[in-house]
């Protein structure tokens, strides 16, 4: 059997074989999307860009391996083996990246003084978990927990120490002894909420995921109001809250700062 005879009879089960993989690729995307990265984490948490390089990878591998190993001239025992080889490469590395996926999900959605900050579960220390009250010490597997994180005061032992670790890049949300519930700073975030006048100016694109996110928002737009939103990699998003009760009611990829 010639090279073309030999591809030629690996195209239907390589064929099958992409079928399947996209099938569980469409799963995956599902629980990463819809349940630990939702909107508008997949953006400004990494989880787009991190689950399509997995994704990729891991649906050309399996189906250019069994093209590349299937061959009906071998013994079945030999074809059969060859086949759960393949598919025990794919899943392992599928396995490993959605771990990672998960290990990387935002976990919180902290109000912190005048913006918000997306935070992901590989930014917190884990030896630090036992600090945490309120029962924040564990994190959800089903989408990012809205909290405050109290901030210090210059009246505080640990202002200066404080200072610091905020310079040097852990912030208070970033600490699981400053997390507190965000319903006990709900008028904090109403003082602080700014007005959506003050966007009016930005660029035509950026208007247009404002207006956009405040068609989705479900509320007047005279109750809505808006804090800057951060992340590890990202400053540039804002999240839309109603100025009655604090609810979060959207987000839009725009400087608000």
């Amino acid at each position: 059997m010639n090279l073309t005879q030999r591809l030629s009879a690996a195209a239907r089960p390589a064929g099958i074989h992409l079928g399947v993989s996209i099938l569980i690729a469409a799963l995956a995307a599902w629980l990463v999307f819809a349940v630990w990265y939702p909107h508008p984490y997949r953006a400004i948490s990494g989880g787009r860009e991190l689950f399509t390089l997995l994704i990729v990878v891991d649906v050309i591998m399996g189906p250019a391996l069994t093209l590349v190993l299937y061959n009906p001239a071998k013994p079945r025992a030999e074809l059969l083996r060859d086949l759960a080889l393949v598919a025990a490469l794919q899943l392992g590395a599928l396995a490993y990246g959605m771990y990672s996926v998960h290990a990387a999900r935002p976990v919180f959605m902290s109000f912190e003084g005048n913006r918000f900050r997306a935070v992901s579960a590989a930014e917190i220390d884990p030896k630090t978990l036992p600090e945490a009250q309120h029962g924040l010490g564990r994190f959800s597997h089903f989408g990012p927990v809205t909290i405050a994180a109290r901030l210090t005061k210059n009246t505080d032992p640990d202002f200066a120490n404080s200072i610091r670790q905020s310079m040097d890049g852990l912030h208070p949300s970033l600490r699981p002894s400053r997390w507190e519930p965000y319903d006990g700073h709900r008028q904090d975030v109403i003082k602080e909420l700014r007005p959506l006048d003050a966007l009016q100016k930005r660029p035509p694109e950026e208007l247009a995921a404002l207006n956009a996110a405040i068609a989705k928002a479900g509320v007047p737009v005279e109750h809505l109001g808006y804090l800057p939103l951060q992340s590890r990699t990202h400053t540039d998003w804002i999240v839309l809250v109603d100025r009655r009760n604090a609810d979060l009611r959207g987000y839009a990829a725009i400087d608000g700062w």
